[in-house]
């Protein structure tokens, strides 16, 4: 628009011809508008700055908590936390005593796939079983939650080979590093992922 155009003059003429009351009414009008206005645009840039804060900033590894099972655990309780998976062979004699063999854990990770991951090329290969707390594998996992208390035993196995993950927008990541991570006590799956 050109300066000195109609419009331009019409609309000054507006304004100057207003009543007083009318200009306030007016002002206040506009200003309620505009404190709305930053009010959803700040609402926005919160919103927006706590889904940065959530999300990682570099992608270092993916990790899921799996599901409580309906398993019955006898003196644990109606559910024990994960999927059922190795099969204790024994009864813990205390808390930092495992109920399976580094055994059982080769044996049950080379018959059964892991989940939610699909693999591509040769068989995975265990590259390390190790029973630690949950402190020390939430450290192995870059400060990923394992979801128990910090003294629990469990047991930590990784993996080589290509596992590829589907995250909830059909994107899909590839890691060469497999994590599997069991209850120590019950056997049970807690977290799968990659790194």
């Amino acid at each position: 628009m050109e300066i000195g155009t109609p419009i331009a003059v019409d609309t000054i003429k507006l304004l100057v011809d207003i009543e007083p009351e009318e200009r306030i009414r007016v002002y206040m009008h506009k200003t309620r508008l505009l404190s709305l206005s930053l009010i959803s645009l700040l609402a926005l840039l919160v919103v927006a700055f706590g889904v940065m804060i959530t999300r990682p900033t570099t992608d270092v590894s993916h990790a899921q908590q799996l599901p409580n099972s309906a398993v019955q655990t006898g003196s644990l309780g109606p559910q024990a936390l994960g999927l059922p998976a190795i099969t204790p062979r024994n009864t813990a004699v205390g808390a930092s005593t495992p109920t399976f063999t580094t055994d059982d854990v080769v044996q049950y990770v080379h018959a059964h796939s892991m989940p939610d991951a699909s693999l591509s090329g040769p068989k995975p290969v265990i590259t390390r079983i190790a029973f630690l707390t949950s402190r020390e594998v939430s450290i192995l996992l870059k400060g990923e939650s394992t979801g128990v208390p910090d003294d629990t035993l469990l047991c930590y196995v990784e993996l080589s080979g290509t596992f590829t993950f589907s995250g909830s927008s059909g994107v899909t990541v590839t890691y060469h590093t497999g994590v599997e991570v069991f209850d120590a006590h019950t056997g049970n799956l807690l977290i799968t992922g990659g790194q």
